[in-house]
């Protein structure tokens, strides 16, 4: 449960960062509220599948694949990538993802079930698992695994990105838990979603790098050669409104833990996001901010970030992008994970040892990510060429650079 006071907020250049994202949210806005074309009418409810059939159009996609019986329809679908990354330090070349899907709509399409893995070498992992039924036209109801109601960002497939992969922000405020969700309508204009969950990110790779501020690592409950054990369930509610209009969207989105685990789990995790689709340009826009307890039990505004993506897409099968994202890590939260480490040190049988694992807790204030990206769309997002390159710098370490390039094959 939330309590007070507050003990610091982030340093300046944080509250600079939001405010400049909030700036541009509103110069999005009056931009978008003059436009006619029609923004997708599902964007504020539960996810949309993470399968090529989500992610491309009818007339312009490979699959998916569907199989027909007289009350029942089984839908396979399939999406790999492979990926070359090149660093200053490194380079690989792997398949990346590779993720098959089946769902079975039962009545008409009123009720489903979902499961989705990726079975790629590197991760072989449940994605999601759920059942999801429509009591009504305008209320979905899911049981199971699967991402939790966070951003119109978060919302999207990782076919449908403009970049090779996801962000910094992502990675930090997003994430799969097992819980319920509820999705509907409140108006033409105005829709919502919300879920109670059990509390913790099953998956390591979105969600879990609030952890990593204390030098802790992260764990995949999901995994399924050696799955990490899952901490004892305790509720946290998400939810997101979603104003949608003609070439516009625009949400709010809050995801509170009841009770939290000191260093592993936030209190609060907010976000404002907007989307603008006026063709040929899209562009999403987000900014984030996390309240957490410190080894005190005060609050303390832990974290925050902010996101700008920007496409350009002249042509059918070809486009162009630029993306910016950050995470700044408030002074406090910096001296409460020095604090908690120094205090395991002092306490372990080899300080050695542990002084060297938590060296450099409490180091890092901001991470920075700059990116340029090239998409060439053969068979819209089902068959697709990526590449782009990074500004990455991340607290006192030097700048460095990335460039990755990528194949996708989806159906």
């Amino acid at each position: 449960m939330l309590r007070s006071p507050l003990v610091v907020a982030p340093g300046p250049r944080a509250v600079a960062t939001t405010a400049r994202v909030a700036l541009v949210l509103l110069a999005l806005t009056s931009v978008a509220r003059a436009q006619n074309t029609q923004e997708n009418p599902d964007a504020a409810g539960l996810e949309q599948d993470e399968s090529p059939e989500a992610s491309s159009t009818p007339t312009d996609s490979l699959g998916p694949v569907v199989l027909e019986a007289e009350n029942a329809k089984v839908q396979l679908g399939f999406g790999a990538q492979i990926r070359g990354t090149f660093t200053s330090g490194d380079s690989l070349v792997q398949l990346h993802r590779a993720r098959p899907s089946l769902t079975v709509r039962l009545l008409g399409d009123r009720l489903r079930f979902r499961v989705h893995a990726d079975v790629a070498p590197r991760s072989l992992e449940l994605i999601d698992l759920f059942v999801e039924g429509d009591p009504t036209e305008d209320l979905r109801v899911r049981l199971g695994i699967g991402k939790i109601p966070f951003t119109l960002h978060w919302d999207q497939s990782y076919l449908d990105l403009a970049f090779v992969d996801w962000d910094l922000t992502t990675r930090w405020f997003t994430g799969r838990q097992l819980g319920i969700g509820v999705a509907g309508r409140g108006s033409e204009r105005w829709q919502w979603a919300a879920g109670l969950y059990q509390g913790e990110t099953l998956r390591a790779a979105n969600g879990q790098r609030f952890r990593t501020a204390y030098g802790e690592s992260r764990t995949n409950a999901l995994g399924l050669r050696d799955p990490a054990p899952v901490g004892a369930p305790h509720p946290e509610l998400a939810g997101r409104v979603a104003w949608v209009a003609p070439a516009f969207a625009m949400a709010l989105s809050a995801a509170w833990d009841l009770r939290p685990t000191y260093a592993v789990d936030e209190d609060l995790r907010l976000a404002l996001d907007a989307h603008v689709h006026l063709a040929p340009v899209d562009v999403r826009a987000a900014a984030y901010l996390a309240v957490a307890e410190t080894g005190r039990g005060d609050l303390m505004v832990s974290h925050g970030g902010s996101l700008l993506e920007l496409e350009i897409r002249p042509m059918r099968r070809w486009s162009i992008a630029f993306r910016h994202a950050a995470i700044v890590r408030s002074d406090a939260l910096r001296a409460d994970a020095r604090a908690r480490a120094d205090r395991l040190i002092a306490d372990a049988t080899d300080p050695v040892q542990m002084a060297e694992r938590y060296a450099d807790v409490g180091r890092i204030r901001a991470e920075h990510e700059s990116t340029v990206a090239t998409n060439v769309y053969l068979v819209g997002d089902d068959l697709k060429l990526q590449a782009d390159a990074s500004w990455l710098r991340a607290g006192t370490h030097a700048d460095d650079w990335r460039v990755r390039v990528q194949a996708n094959v989806a159906f």
